[in-house]
């Protein structure tokens, strides 16, 4: 679908329970006391665009708007905004915006789609300009192939059948990938009752009792023998703390099991293409504050755009096929 294909949207604005969100971004009270011109269901929606559109400026976003009154429209704005309307919103509410996440998770699982599903999980790169000084000693960090970068970790726990990310968390290179997981783990969002899959740098003890205590799942997590004498699982021995957790793990069954892992890799691929996640970079080089709530919509936004399209596809009228019309048809003729 291309990225200014807004057909999804159109279906599903007049659709979803915007309601719900009315506790979380609704103001208190209005400025000096005057109905807005723009109320936050409004400008929610203006974020789906934008999401959409793949522009990370504001104000090279407010400009786009100028040109698309359909836009405007279909947001139910009375005019196009201005950027200082669109990022005073972010800069207000972006500490929210995972709440977005959350909402369309919930009503997909309502759907089925996760329905018996396994996850899978795993760390990506999300590097930032560096200033030539005062640079955050924080934002230092290092890739399992031991590579240096100047950044974030971003932490996603996927839908191995569909790829949609069910949780994530991100925050600076130097917290590490192990912590963040364990932490993504130990946090109560993810719910159990399936197989977890994740990448031999996991492999510890604490992330084995997060997954197996915590989750109450099966951890799946394939052996690295970087650094190691014993190149394959079955040169360990008996003793070794990696086999203490998981009784599967020196099978063979999980050996293939254990290629569901890939699907996270996918997502975090097609994010880094597809999505808005893929100017993360450039948008770092125009703020003084890294960790700033215009990064998070960024993040945010590669994230709700995959499910924005699996609810649309739930949503949309699906096609009468040649069996079904002559089977509706001689139902008529019966009835006749």
């Amino acid at each position: 679908m291309s990225k200014y294909d807004f057909s999804n949207l159109k279906l599903l604005f007049p659709l979803l329970p915007w309601q719900e969100l009315w506790i979380h971004f609704h103001p208190q009270r209005s400025n000096r006391g005057l109905k807005p011109t723009f109320t936050w269901e409004m400008l929610v929606k203006l974020m789906f665009v934008q999401f959409q559109v793949q522009i990370k400026e504001d104000n090279h976003f407010a400009d786009f708007l100028k040109g698309r009154p359909d836009l405007v429209e279909l947001c139910g704005m009375p005019r196009a905004p201005s950027h200082d309307v669109i990022s005073k919103f972010t800069s207000k509410h972006g500490e929210k915006l995972h709440i977005l996440h959350k909402w369309l998770d919930k009503m997909l699982e309502e759907h089925g789609v996760f329905e018996g599903d396994d996850l899978s999980g795993d760390g990506t790169i999300l590097p930032i300009h560096q200033p030539y000084s005062k640079a955050d000693k924080d934002c230092f960090g290092a890739s399992s192939s031991n590579k240096k970068f100047y950044g974030f970790w971003l932490m996603l726990i996927v839908s191995v059948s569909t790829g949609l990310t069910r949780a994530f968390s991100w925050d600076k290179a130097r917290i590490g990938q192990i912590k963040l997981m364990f932490d993504l783990l130990t946090s109560g969002i993810i719910k159990p009752g399936c197989k977890i899959f994740l990448d031999g740098i996991f492999d510890i003890k604490d992330i084995h009792a997060a997954i197996i205590f915590d989750q109450e799942c099966l951890p799946m997590i394939t052996y690295n023998p970087k650094n190691s004498k014993c190149k394959t699982r079955k040169q360990l021995s008996e003793d070794d703390w990696r086999g203490r957790y998981n009784e599967y793990f020196r099978d063979i069954w999980m050996i293939f099991e254990s290629s569901k892992r890939s699907s996270v890799e996918r997502t975090n691929g097609n994010s880094k293409m597809n999505t808005i996640l893929s100017q993360f970079y450039e948008r770092s080089r125009r703020l003084s504050k890294k960790s700033g709530n215009h990064l998070t919509k960024i993040i945010i936004g590669s994230l709700i755009m995959p499910q924005i399209n699996k609810l649309a596809d739930i949503y949309r009228p699906k096609p009468i096929t040649l069996f079904n019309f002559i089977e509706q048809d001689c139902g008529q003729l019966a009835y006749a």
